[in-house]
């Protein structure tokens, strides 16, 4: 929104200071003025985000993406666990899945995937879901749940509330909710408390993984430090030397501690930035996923200008004192910065001329003619000084659902049918469900008084931990969500408002969260807040709430590059049935330097359906949806799936008919030979596995198949019954063995001598009368 001619501002402000600030007008000055500029650069949601099953630390998670205008590219996800303590949270483990997701316009993706959760950890503990892009813009966030995990707590644990990020000679360092600054290559440490909970000694590598923005952004390095050990039960301050790049920009180092390889520790999340980064951009939207010859695409830049480095190496200075150093420096430097746009198709060909702009507002719609059918879109986009120097850039890659894909197939080039709705299996909304959702109200106006300076409510929810636009603290199954920029004479702020739901019962809570992010250099520093109103404009009744304070005079500090999380301000949905916007105002100033800069965004959400009661207890929301199973368990081979069923809640009515929560496969009994196995015998190859049921243990004069548990005899042994017996002695005659069936005849065995020699002969000769005449004689 342009900025209003003080007649103009004047006569607004005559009216709004009567709507809104009546509690203002008792102060004595006069701001000066604020420029404001508010628009929403985001509408990516989570919907229906569930824990399917959960064994010990394995976790199967349900939910759904929804994208509710123009196409969105570069959309990443992670699972955050969160521990609760008192005064605040702290991200205690991050999973960031390596899928990138591209959205189209109204279309929603469902997704199933698995965390599985450090083993050590021990407690209760709330998942959440985080979505942004590479540059850290906050896209999503919905709360999953609580979780119980039975760890042992037996790992080393880095205290993140002890340490301190130094440069080369500072004493006592920053905390982790104030970023540091530093020049290229420039020597950067960290200190930290670190506690063995191990019963044993250990030797620790610590590992370092850098990410660009973001723990979600591109990974730009990895590297390993200096042994570390610890005796069982020891608690050290030890330091680290952390990797610094050699480009100007925000980057986080996650770094964690392994033994013999495997890491034993939790994480520590430190950020910095590299000093000369102007300006950056945070996001790409565009009108179509698909572009045919002759056609205009538009794109939607959003990007953000730096507030000038500050940092001069103090160890810590108060707030008061940077709002004065942001004052005398003086507002935003406003040189002239160029977007430049240029489209290619998914194998690199170009289906534009590169275009650029003179860039004004934050957020800048650029045209660009498409010279040729263009699939699978990428946009590159590209923030240019005057004097010609790239200032940033990034590549966002879109993925055409159908649409010209389809057409070419089946019409031929030039002959263009749009299909881009419900493609490749995925569940793609009307374009017009939700019109009436996220309307966006643009509000200007400017403070005409000082504040009273009052004891700031520190936060800590996430401070310091959570980097870009991270964490907006929702609870609920389907969070709406709008990501806005509110824009002033010394910079701005990104603003992240969710209602945690969108369906409420009559009278039933609802909680409005939120998150700023401070786009300064670590240096800067502003004072910001939020209020909300769940029906009708904001209006100074007590119906309105404010985060964190009681008024608009209590607010958050905020530092260059870091992200806080308000307070949930809740409310009683209205009694009667309908449709209704939740207000909310976000604000920010330089305390008592500088007047303040507001927007206000509009969140529909509606009262009257109700939720659905679970066979086994508990309900869900409208529109949610859980797996049950017609049985809590299934044979040995069998599968839980093919017993599962998704029921759904439509206004109170369960769908479906399956009436178990859980569901389990039996282990598959093990079957084995019975009985002693018989001596001087040896078993078939492979009779004792395959089983089908236990058989005994038997002698057999040979192998059959496929009878289990056969033995035959040893070489000099017999089978007699099921015992293996030693083969008697053979019989002599004369001059050799003398072989069953055989006869002696002179001595000599032959098989014409009538006589057969038994087993009782042992002369070795035979005698007789003559031939045919023999006979044994004894010995």
């Amino acid at each position: 929104m342009q900025t209003k001619t003080k007649t103009t501002i004047v006569s607004m402000l005559t009216v709004l200071s009567l709507l809104f600030f009546s509690d203002v007008l008792a102060q004595e000055n006069a701001a000066p003025e604020a420029r404001v500029e508010t628009e929403v650069v985001a509408t990516v949601e989570i919907y229906n985000s569930q824990i399917v099953s959960q064994e010990k630390n394995d976790l199967k998670i349900a939910f759904d993406f929804y994208n509710k205008e123009k196409n969105q590219s570069d959309v990443r996800y992670a699972i955050d666990l969160v521990k609760k303590f008192d005064g605040g949270q702290e991200l205690i483990d991050e999973y960031v899945f390596s899928e990138k997701l591209s959205l189209g316009e109204g279309e929603m993706i469902r997704k199933e995937v698995e965390y599985v959760a450090p083993a050590y950890l021990n407690g209760r503990y709330d998942l959440w879901l985080v979505a942004k892009n590479s540059a850290g813009l906050s896209l999503a966030m919905s709360s999953v749940g609580e979780v119980d995990l039975e760890g042992k707590n037996d790992f080393v644990e880095m205290v993140n509330s002890s340490c301190r990020l130094k440069k080369e000679g500072m004493t006592a360092g920053r905390k982790l909710e104030r970023s540091i600054e530093v020049d290229e290559k420039e020597p950067l440490f960290v200190s930290c408390d670190v506690v063995n909970n191990f019963d044993f000694a250990v030797e620790l590598v610590p590992n370092f993984s850098t990410y660009a923005g973001s723990s979600l952004g591109e990974a730009v390095g990895d590297g390993i430090g200096k042994k570390i050990i610890l005796g069982a039960g020891e608690k050290k301050n030890v330091d680290f030397a952390l990797p610094v790049k050699d480009v100007a920009g925000m980057y986080q180092v996650i770094v964690g501690l392994e033994r013999d390889g495997i890491e034993v520790s939790n994480k520590g999340r430190f950020v910095y930035s590299v000093k000369g980064k102007l300006a950056a951009i945070q996001n790409v939207r565009v009108d179509k996923d698909y572009y045919a010859q002759g056609e205009k695409a538009k794109a939607s830049l959003f990007w953000m200008r730096f507030f000038p480095s500050m940092d001069n190496g103090e160890e810590e200075l108060e707030p008061e004192q940077i709002f004065k150093k942001m004052v005398e420096a003086g507002s935003v430097p406003q040189i002239d910065i160029f977007g430049e746009i240029l489209i290619t198709d998914s194998k690199g060909a170009e289906c534009s001329d590169k275009v650029r702009n003179l860039l004004g507002k934050n957020n800048a719609d650029i045209g660009v003619d498409i010279r040729s059918d263009c699939v699978d879109p990428n946009i590159t986009a590209t923030l240019v000084a005057a004097d010609g120097s790239v200032l940033d850039s990034k590549k966002f890659q879109f993925e055409s659902k159908g649409g010209i894909k389809e057409a070419k197939e089946s019409q031929g080039p030039g002959s263009l049918v749009d299909t881009a709705n419900n493609k490749n299996g995925k569940l793609s909304a009307p374009r017009n469900i939700f019109a009436a959702f996220f309307i966006l109200i643009f509000c200007v106006t400017l403070a005409v008084a000082y504040f009273k300076k009052k004891r700031i409510n520190h936060l800590s929810i996430y401070v310091g931990l959570v980097i870009g636009l991270g964490f907006v603290l929702i609870a609920g199954s389907q969070a709406k969500a709008v990501t806005f920029y509110v824009n002033g004479t010394y910079g701005s702020l990104l603003y992240t408002i969710n209602l945690n739901k969108s369906f409420y019962n009559p009278g039933e809570q609802v909680n409005i969260t939120s998150s700023v992010f401070n786009t300064d250099p670590p240096s800067g520093v502003k004072h910001a807040w939020v209020s909300a109103n769940i029906i009708g404009p904001i209006d100074g009744t007590a119906n309105t709430k404010w985060s964190p304070g009681p008024s608009y005079g209590y607010g958050v500090f905020v530092y260059g590059q870091q992200t806080v999380g308000f307070p949930t301000m809740s409310f009683v949905a209205p009694a009667s049935d309908g449709n209704y916007n939740a207000t909310a105002r976000a604000y920010w100033d330089l305390y008592d330097y500088w007047g303040p800069a507001l927007g206000t965004v509009s969140i529909p959400y509606t009262v009257g359906y109700a939720s659905c009661a679970l066979p086994w207890g508990g309900t869900i929301a409208h529109g949610a949806w859980v797996t049950a199973y017609s049985a809590s368990s299934v044979v040995c081979g069998s599968t839980c799936a093919s017993v599962s069923q998704t029921r759904t809640c439509n206004n109170g009515v369960l769908s479906g008919t399956y009436t178990n929560q859980n569901c389990s496969v039996a282990a598959c009994p093990v079957y084995a030979c019975t009985g002693e196995a018989p001596v001087n015998s040896s078993l078939c190859a492979g009779d004792d596995t395959g089983l089908t049921a236990d058989a005994p243990r038997t002698v057999v004069d040979s192998c059959t198949a496929p009878t289990k548990c056969e033995y035959t005899c040893n070489a000099g042994y017999e089978q007699s019954g099921n015992l293996c017996m030693l083969t008697p002695p053979p019989t002599f005659c004369g001059n050799g063995i003398v072989e069953p069936g055989e006869q002696c005849d002179g001595g000599f065995d032959n098989g014409n001598c009538p006589s057969v020699c038994s087993n009782s002969c042992t002369t070795n000769s035979c005698s007789g009368m003559g031939a045919g005449d023999w006979r044994e004689v004894a010995p």
